[in-house]
């Protein structure tokens, strides 16, 4: 394909916005690596024929929802937990009623293994220590072929060595137990990448009452061993929250139930599918054709599922009583957001977000939750035994792009949440976003709630909305930041016409991942962010090794102003931007309720700048990245450093 580049300026109008066209003859890819990382390209493999699952053919609310295994620790332990290759029964069947198992990658523990992993279940400034043993078979190909166009990890054969590593995210690590992109390895630790440091990851957890998640952070890969299935919760305690459950404020543990939100595509074996080969099945739901001079595979930059799972369980139902539960909510997806909604409309409060608990509950009757989010919601049963309560998802099927007043969208600015109940999520086109439909993405799992005759033991029974949750957070001083950094988000095209999502500076423009490191720190600091989404969609901002709190969000005007970049290390250029900045637009917006806690994963509205405040302590290397994990791969992430900056 070659086309022409549009001029070398063109507006922020996230409605109007043109699309850029790459400027290479397919002819010259065949066998070309294209990206410089991994083995050449071969374009003549045969497709394997791929039919894909209708969701309608499915039951719902008919399969028990899987519980993780909760791992508690003491201080000094040490745990193993082997990566592994399971068969797992997600709730499919064939024509015939049989049922149909999926491959997945999963972690093993002392009596099972499965995905989701383990929910580990540690305390505040309890010193363990995990190994993620590599043990994917090296004998097999993985469960979905690697585009290898992209940044990947330098393996000769990816049937014969699947690299992984493990981040805790939103951990408050050293640079060596972070689980850096870099860090990667395979069986046997045979190979490693240049940051592999550590065997076994040494957790401090130097943190409040919190809930984590683990995840695989392969670099250019990310998107596919999540989807394959590594992840997993990871909770802190502390005496906080032992003062909550002790005084019947928020259940015990045996009222709390971790929820790993994700979607998926399926095939008629029962098979996860990944589109972007060439000659299979687009993906249904973003229906993105597949150009021929693209590699094969190659990457997309977005991820939808028309199948909703829960810890590994598609549409499953979950049996509780009449009381109060504690829900510790992640989203595990690719690109997709959630707003959930219960059928009934009943009401529940959230009591904490990413980084701990809120000072106060903050009552909801609708929740977004964006992709790596976590929410620690309360929801009271006690009104509605006998029922049968559906959790549905009113997002859309796009990637989250706000809500607006759908009497006038192209002129309303996005939210992030529907403020008042009638605004509508914009599909950044003046126009509305499709809603998941009810048949599908639009519903998640059943709670069956009990009857009111049956023995329960009340739960949380002093809980009340404005019941005091912890010592009021201390807000980090906004008046005197050592930097405020200006950081924009970037929408491109490749030189082969593929979406390519960057970050990048106001000085130097869009950036990738391997690109000098601009944000270097320094330490013991704190510093304003500012993000600056000149991108048509939203994005879930992640920073690691840092909890931060959203100060605000404000519109601004400005051009992209296109210039010639370097891909990468392929030799060759694209047309990269940078941002001509004119000004702000109208007053700050201030976080929702429920985002002014601790955060580490914040949503960057399009045409917007989200300021975020934060102080690093711990010197090293570490990454920021948007939590679409098919942006992360190509190549929407960026190094910092912290340390000295003389």
């Amino acid at each position: 394909m070659k086309t022409t580049p549009p001029s070398s300026a063109r507006e922020i109008n996230h409605v109007r916005r043109r699309l850029l066209k790459g400027t290479v003859a397919s002819s010259a890819l065949l066998g070309l690596n294209l990206a410089g990382w991994g083995p050449t390209l071969s374009f003549a493999q045969p497709a394997r024929r791929v039919t894909l699952l209708d969701p309608s053919s499915q039951e719902k609310f008919v399969n028990p929802l899987p519980m993780p295994k909760r791992l508690y620790t003491e201080e000094g332990d040490s745990l193993v937990l082997p990566i592994v290759e399971v068969e797992q029964w997600v709730g499919l069947k064939d024509a015939n009623g049989n049922h149909l198992t999926t491959t997945f990658y999963g972690f093993e523990y002392e009596d099972g293994s499965g995905s989701p992993g383990p929910t580990i279940v540690t305390r505040q400034n309890q010193n363990i220590s995990v190994e993620f043993e590599n043990q994917l078979p090296n004998d097999k190909p993985p469960i979905f072929p690697v585009d290898t166009s992209l940044h990947v990890p330098h393996i000769d054969n990816f049937d014969q060595e699947k690299p992984v590593v493990i981040h805790l995210h939103g951990g408050h690590t050293l640079p060596e137990n972070d689980g850096a992109p870099l860090a990667w390895y395979t069986q046997n630790y045979q190979s490693k990448g240049e940051d592999f440091v550590n065997e076994g990851y040494n957790y401090h957890n130097t943190q409040e009452a919190c809930c984590l998640w683990y995840h695989d952070h392969t670099v250019g890969m990310t998107r596919l061993n999540v989807y394959g299935g590594l992840a997993g919760f990871y909770l802190i305690k502390d005496e906080n929250e032992d003062r909550l459950i002790a005084e019947n404020i928020i259940p015990n543990d045996s009222n709390m139930i971790e929820l790993v939100i994700s979607d998926a595509l399926f095939d008629v074996q029962g098979n996860l599918y990944n589109p972007g080969t060439h000659g299979q099945p687009i993906n249904p739901i973003i229906q993105k054709e597949i150009q021929d001079d693209w590699p094969n595979p190659t990457v997309l930059d977005e991820f939808f599922g028309d199948f909703i799972m829960v810890n590994g369980m598609t549409w499953p139902k979950h049996e509780v009583e009449p009381t109060r539960y504690r829900l510790r909510l992640l989203n595990g997806s690719s690109s997709r957001s959630y707003v959930l909604e219960f059928e009934n409309g009943m009401e529940f409060y959230q009591i904490g977000s990413d980084g701990g608990f809120l000072d106060s509950p903050v009552q909801l009757t609708q929740l977004v939750i964006t992709p790596a989010e976590r929410m620690d919601i309360i929801i009271d049963f006690t009104e509605h035994a006998g029922e049968q309560i559906i959790l549905k998802n009113l997002g859309p099927e796009l990637p989250f792009r706000g809500y607006v007043d759908p009497q006038g969208p192209e002129g309303s600015m996005k939210l992030v949440y529907n403020d008042g109940g009638d605004l509508a999520i914009t599909n950044g086109m003046d126009g509305l976003a499709p809603i998941a439909p009810p048949e599908s993405s639009g519903v998640v799992m059943r709670f069956d709630v009990g009857s009111a005759e049956d023995s329960v033991q009340p739960q949380a029974t002093n809980f009340n909305p404005a019941v005091e949750l912890r010592t009021p957070l201390v807000p980090l001083p906004r008046n005197n930041p050592a930097v405020v950094r200006q950081l924009p988000l970037f929408n491109l095209r490749d030189d082969i016409d593929r979406t390519i999502v960057l970050l990048g500076t106001m000085e130097r423009g869009s950036l990738f991942f391997m690109d000098e490191i601009t944000e270097i720190i320094e330490p013991d600091t704190v510093e304003i962010w500012e993000i600056y989404n000149t991108t048509g969609s939203a994005h879930p901002i992640h920073i690691h090794q840092v909890q931060f709190e959203i100060l605000n969000r404000q519109e601004f005007d400005g051009d992209l102003v296109m210039r010639d970049q370097p891909l990468m290390e392929t030799g060759r250029t694209f047309q990269g931007a940078t941002l001509d900045f004119h000004g702000l637009k109208g007053d700050p917006i201030p976080p929702q309720p429920n985002e002014q806690g601790r955060k580490d994963t914040a949503l960057a509205l399009a045409g917007q700048v989200t300021r975020l405040i934060m102080r690093f302590d711990t010197p090293g290397q570490y990454v920021w990245h948007c939590h679409i994990i098919t942006h992360e791969d190509y190549d929407m992430m960026r190094k910092l450093e912290v340390r000295p900056v003389s």
